[in-house]
């Protein structure tokens, strides 16, 4: 669910650059489809929680839901972005361009990691944690450095999805 909610965030972005054939309403079917698998994931994890269980599973639960809605809401924001991105077609600076373009490739690798780490690889927790800080600083400059209000809006959208990644990363030893 997590990979296919970052993969809808970087068509989305592309799709309203102009850099992709796929449709808005095609990207909204991709979308619908991750909230049907959160639903599904949380009626399970109910289903789960009604009976007896362990008290590490209990404690587990509630933090493994926070992720799947984690993850749902990146699919949310990739629609956001795709609103927001599309003000931008035609009106980006090459450095402006190659930007958006560094930060899904980030995000990307970012969200990588974190799956990597959900399947208990340390490592790629560590990278993940240094891959969030950086992105953070990169967005907060980028933020802070223009007057294209659309691209703020972008970046404020790219921010999130980043933060929603590293909600799952803070979460992951108490899920493991």
């Amino acid at each position: 669910m997590l990979r296919r909610a970052t993969t809808l965030t970087q068509v989305a972005v592309r799709s309203a650059l102009g850099e992709s054939e796929i449709t808005r309403d095609i990207l909204q079917e991709r979308e619908d489809s991750i909230d049907e698998r959160q639903n599904a994931i949380r009626d399970y994890l109910v289903g789960i929680s009604q009976h007896k269980i362990s008290s590490r599973i209990a404690t587990s639960l509630p933090e493994i839901m926070h992720c799947v809605n984690d993850a749902e809401r990146v699919s949310d924001l990739a629609m956001i972005l795709n609103t927001r991105a599309s003000l931008l077609n035609g009106k980006l600076n090459e450095t402006e361009h190659a930007f958006i373009y560094d930060m899904l490739s980030g995000i990307r690798s970012l969200s990588t990691n974190v799956r990597k780490s959900l399947r208990g690889d340390k490592e790629a927790k560590r990278i993940a944690s240094e891959k969030e800080n950086e992105l953070f600083e990169k967005l907060k400059s980028q933020a802070s450095n223009t007057t294209n209000l659309p691209l703020v809006g972008v970046v404020s959208s790219l921010r999130d999805v980043v933060r929603h990644l590293s909600n799952i990363t803070d979460r992951i030893d108490t899920i493991s």
